[in-house]
């Protein structure tokens, strides 16, 4: 029902890594963060052959976020049944872990080193907690929340036994075990139609500045068009070609994903004068026909219109 795309924190993170000089001071923390990120995506994303095994009548939702009253929460994978709904807190951890339940930490050891972080078992059943409460506010007939923390890295070793974390392997054995013990119809199809509008509707997606998020400063950024071929930047623009001094090659599009960045760095909205800015571009009229030609909406007179472009397509 919500497909599972690339995050768009995640999108803002590379499109920052390719426009922050490598010296900067910051680009270690912001590539480790990315790799992290990255991480949680890709171990996301490897339990959806499990999914997969699942009733076909079972809604599956990726990434949602809501408002509950004045909390945003977020989920990596719910599933409504018409008995049962179930969050899926998905983990990509290597090494070793260990939960303390007393304590609500997680341990984890790598490389002989131990490192603590809060109990995955405490946000799943925070986002429980969270989703009850937003049920009831929609006035969704009650049905019960299972919250399981998923680890997908085949190789961690669990050294706890709670029986709400699993291996992503275990996702189907523990959906039949479910369906068992939860039998009982609460949702009918009308009722499942009108939750499922009301998740999508819902959603709410945590757009961020990155560049406030690191407190970099605009002028930090590079800017220009950057070769599709080897990363350099800027490109030149010549007779209708983005040219690359350095490998020789050329582009008639590399102006695209340059527009994008900017929107995942700055803002969706951009002038002719920001355009001439970012892409390197002498004439106001050559802004003006890049600009046409990728038919974006746009507000305003000739003098001040402000076009507003679209929304890249995100990667799954």
């Amino acid at each position: 029902m919500k497909e599972r795309l690339k995050p768009l924190f995640l999108q803002k993170q590379e499109a920052l890594l390719r426009r922050l000089p490598k010296i900067h001071k910051l680009y270690p923390k912001i590539e480790r963060d990315y790799k992290k990120s990255l991480a949680g995506y890709n171990g996301e994303k490897s339990i959806d052959y499990f999914l997969s095994y699942l009733k076909e009548e079972y809604l599956i939702f990726h990434n949602v976020r809501l408002l509950d009253r004045k909390h945003y929460f977020q989920m990596d994978t719910l599933i409504i049944t018409p008995s049962f709904a179930c969050i899926l807190e998905v983990k990509n951890i290597a090494g070793s872990i260990y939960i303390n339940e007393e304590t609500g930490q997680m341990i984890r050891t790598l490389d002989g080193k131990e490192e603590g972080f809060l109990s995955p078992l405490i946000q799943v059943r925070r986002q429980q907690e969270h989703f009850s409460l937003w049920l009831k506010e929609q006035k969704i007939p009650n049905i019960p929340c299972i919250g399981f923390v998923v680890l997908s890295n085949p190789s961690t070793i669990l050294k706890s036994s709670n029986s709400l974390i699993l291996q992503a392997a275990r996702i189907p054995s523990k959906f039949l075990h479910l369906e068992n013990k939860y039998k009982e119809i609460k949702l009918k199809k009308q009722s499942i139609n009108r939750l499922s509008a009301r998740i999508t509707d819902s959603h709410t997606e945590n757009d961020v500045s990155i560049i406030e998020h690191y407190q970099l400063l605009k002028s930090e950024i590079i800017t220009g068009v950057q070769c599709p071929f080897c990363e350099t930047i800027p490109l030149m623009k010549t007779f209708g070609f983005w040219a690359c001094q350095k490998c020789g090659q050329k582009s008639k599009n590399a102006h695209t994903k340059a527009l994008t960045d900017y929107k995942l760095l700055f803002s969706e909205r951009i002038s002719n004068r920001e355009v001439r800015s970012f892409l390197h571009i002498k004439s106001s009229s050559s802004a003006k026909r890049v600009l046409q030609k990728l038919h974006y909406p746009f507000t305003g007179n000739t003098k001040d219109r402000i076009y507003y472009i679209k929304s890249n397509q995100s990667e799954k």
